[in-house]
């Protein structure tokens, strides 16, 4: 993740200052950028003009999410007026114009157009549309970019992929039900990574049950369990890989060597030692301290 007090973007300044003071964090994940922009004290407007758009190799949408303060985006003839919790998209392979007032902070997700489109062909009809990302499948929406925002050093490359691929469906969702376009994307997907995304940060928890995980992301446990059997595996068998795996890179990591078995055992949600060890065993074809010793002799 980067940081800075002041990004070039491809946009011209039409504001009365050619500089504005901000602050700016980013996080590429695959072909995605997720970043955070704060405008500081200082309104800005922007604007992406022809010659920009002649410059640029690829074109995107944009997905922004107000976190705080007020903004005005125009674009094909349809004007945006978003307060503290809208979601408005932007394509920057057409014109548009921005102002974002003073102390306004904006969550943004860039997005290729051959995916959004992949996922919602209507997506070209919908741009400056504000929707009220506080209601509906839309509420999803911000908690989702703001974990990936904030745990982007111990999120997986993977996880983060599954994460803002939820947020895309999720929006998706919310704007052709906001336009009354349809979207080619199941939900699916999005519940599906919602649920990863809750036992990846839950392991711990030893008491953790499809029923819990189900209440956590909105839908029935019945379909938490469709959801997994078609994926090839059930909710059961996916929490108790996860845990071995993550005991597995546990043990391995040298930081963590004087940890007892049985307490990596415990923080990945094993009551039992002598179980943890059996299923362990069945999985990888070592004990844990086997494991741990040869990894060790080997660094």
């Amino acid at each position: 993740m980067t940081q800075s007090s002041c990004e070039r973007v491809d946009l011209r300044s039409v504001a009365e200052v050619e500089r504005f003071h901000g602050h700016i964090t980013t996080l590429p994940v695959g072909s995605l950028m997720v970043s955070r922009v704060a405008t500081g004290h200082t309104p800005r407007r922007t604007a992406r003009t022809p010659a920009a758009i002649a410059r640029a190799d690829e074109y995107h949408f944009h997905i922004c999410l107000l976190l705080d303060g007020t903004a005005m985006i125009a674009q094909d003839d349809r004007i945006a007026v978003a307060q503290a919790g809208d979601i408005v998209l932007l394509n920057d392979g057409r014109p548009y114009t921005a102002e974002a007032g003073r102390d306004t902070e904006i969550l943004h997700l860039r997005v290729p157009q051959t995916l959004l489109r992949a996922i919602f062909p209507g997506a070209d009809a919908a741009t400056a549309i504000p929707v009220d990302g506080q209601a509906g499948t839309a509420a999803l929406v911000r908690p989702l970019l703001d974990h990936i925002m904030s745990a982007a050093d111990s999120t997986p490359p993977a996880a983060q992929q599954h994460l803002t691929a939820a947020a895309i469906e999720l929006v998706a969702a919310s704007l052709a039900q906001r336009t009354s376009l349809t979207t080619d994307a199941p939900m699916s997907a999005a519940h599906l990574a919602r649920a990863r995304d809750h036992i990846e940060r839950h392991l711990g928890n030893p008491d953790l049950t499809p029923e819990i995980i189900a209440r956590a992301v909105y839908i029935s446990e019945r379909h938490l369990h469709a959801l997994f059997r078609d994926s090839g595996t059930s909710v059961t068998r996916y929490l108790m890989g996860r845990r071995l795996d993550r005991a597995h890179s546990d043990l391995a990591d040298p930081r963590q060597a004087h940890i007892p078995i049985a307490d990596i055992a415990s923080q990945v949600g094993f009551k039992c030692p002598k179980h943890f060890t059996k299923t362990f065993k069945a999985k990888f074809g070592v004990s844990p301290r086997e494991h741990r010793t040869a990894t060790a002799a080997a660094a």
